[in-house]
């Protein structure tokens, strides 16, 4: 459980440093 929230963590860290660097 717990490896599937850390990938789902991050998953939208990489969105939103994603998102910044736009």
């Amino acid at each position: 459980m717990n490896a599937i929230l850390c990938q789902d963590l991050a998953r939208e860290i990489i969105s939103l440093r994603k998102e910044l660097h736009a």
